[in-house]
């Protein structure tokens, strides 16, 4: 989806890919299992300054991409009386062992397959992050929608035994932040996953812009992330805060060129933090 507003000088393409957050209340921290969170974020992994910082950023980006999942939906087309079917890949993060955090932005219905003739989403396939397989097309009620915002969808994953699928099958749970004690300021660096096509990625971005007190508390970070890892987390000192909601594009009027390439990132809700306990 592309917005434009016009303003005298420049315009402001929005293309929205990516998805996450409502309203944020109560101060407060939250670890869920695997991934240890760093006591204060001393190194930059942007431009560490020795082959020790190059380690510790190995590990972290390691330690981030083990909690991340590509979700394929696989959806039925119909052109002109022909049927194919397509995946639509997104990302998430792994909370509490059983859910996984992503974005609200799919082009179908989650809960209702595709009946005869129309179309629609008609299974679902999991991945880690390298690609390997997790779930190979499985039907739509593999999985239960738990929770809902204007810009986050929980999905919860259950084995036969009724327990969390992550923690049966040995997948880490990242650790879940209020993203208010982090005093996120412009320029604070910041992780985020992205990919290749292939692969999950981590990037490691820097904040421009901070709009806290809209009804999505969101971030600008400078990066522009690849269409499809909407739902991809975003990390303050290795704790998940958000996810990609949106990437924009700002061009001068005047002369067409690009003045400036961004990600928008949704941050995370009250409700995401009560689930990940």
């Amino acid at each position: 989806m592309i917005s434009k507003n016009r303003l005298s000088q420049s315009i402001i393409i929005s293309i929205f890919i990516m998805v996450t957050l409502l309203m944020i209340a109560g101060v407060h921290t939250l670890q869920v299992s695997a991934v240890q969170p760093r006591q204060a974020m001393q190194i930059s992994c942007i431009r560490p300054t020795s082959d020790e910082m190059e380690l510790q950023c190995a590990n972290l980006e390691a330690n981030l991409l083990a909690v991340t999942v590509r979700i394929e939906m696989h959806a039925i087309y119909d052109l002109q009386g022909h049927t194919y079917t397509k995946a639509h890949p997104s990302h998430a993060t792994i909370m509490a062992g059983r859910y996984l955090v992503t974005h609200n932005h799919f082009k179908f219905s989650l809960t209702e397959p595709a009946a005869n003739g129309q179309e629609g989403y008609i299974a679902i396939s999991l991945r880690r992050a390298d690609g390997t397989l997790i779930i190979d097309q499985a039907p739509l009620d593999a999985f239960t929608i738990v929770h809902a915002d204007a810009q986050t969808l929980v999905l919860e994953f259950l084995d036969e035994q009724g327990s969390g699928l992550f923690s049966a099958l040995g997948l880490p749970s990242a650790n879940f932040i209020d993203w208010r004690v982090a005093n996120l300021q412009p320029g604070i660096e910041l992780a985020q996953i992205d990919w290749n096509g292939e692969r999950a990625h981590l990037d490691w971005v820097q904040i421009d812009v901070l709009h806290l007190a809209d009804s999505v508390p969101q971030l600008q970070v400078n990066n522009f992330a690849r269409f499809g890892c909407s739902g991809g987390g975003v990390y303050w000192n290795g704790q998940h805060i958000g996810n990609n909601w949106a990437r924009s594009i700002e061009e001068n009027t005047a002369t067409d060129e690009i003045t400036r390439r961004y990600s928008l990132i949704a941050l995370n809700s009250d409700a995401i933090l009560q689930l990940a306990q």
